[in-house]
């Protein structure tokens, strides 16, 4: 070993570059798009389910209150002059 093979460069092997496996990370993604579109789905179905009964509920107190509030007697009452 001379003086000079102390100041030499030594050549370091490359190390291979490893790439992950994103196959596991592409399937949680995948999951996780599916159960938010199932949830954004239920949502929406429980949101138009709710506006239908908020209607139905409308109807039939406009339809009570139509029905207490017309001076008229209904023709089957019976109730002749």
């Amino acid at each position: 070993m001379t003086f000079l093979n102390l100041f030499r460069k030594r050549r370091v092997p490359k190390t291979p570059i490893v790439t992950p496996d994103d196959s596991l990370l592409n399937r949680r993604v995948k999951e996780a798009k599916w159960l938010n579109a199932h949830a954004v789905t239920s949502f929406v179905e429980a949101a138009e389910k709710q506006e239908r009964d908020a209607n139905l509920a409308r109807q039939i107190i406009h339809d009570v209150l139509e029905r207490t509030t017309d001076p008229r007697p209904p023709n089957h009452a019976g109730n002749k002059k």
